[in-house]
């Protein structure tokens, strides 16, 4: 009988990560409507990705004992925008 109640404990737990993941997914998911109460952000110009990019990149080069650079703050903080697509 232990064989039995384990395998029905596995397919519980299982079916419960299932509809979990399904949960989270319905959850995420938008609508494809636009929103009209909310403009979305123009997306970048390839340039702006590029500035940005470098921008990135030479932030990466500093060190820890290099003073903090508002440059780089105002580049991380755009790059978290686009990723997240919203306000930092």
């Amino acid at each position: 009988m232990e064989g039995r109640n384990s395998k029905l404990a596995i397919t519980a737990g299982l079916v419960g990560l299932i509809v979990a993941a399904s949960v989270a997914m319905a959850m995420g998911h938008t609508s494809s409507s636009p929103n009209t109460s909310e403009a979305a952000p123009p997306p970048p110009a390839s340039a702006t990705a590029d500035t940005l990019s470098a921008e990135l990149d030479r932030c990466n080069r500093l060190g820890p004992n290099d003073k903090p650079d508002q440059g780089c703050l105002d580049a991380w903080a755009e790059a978290r925008r686009h990723f997240l697509g919203g306000r930092p």
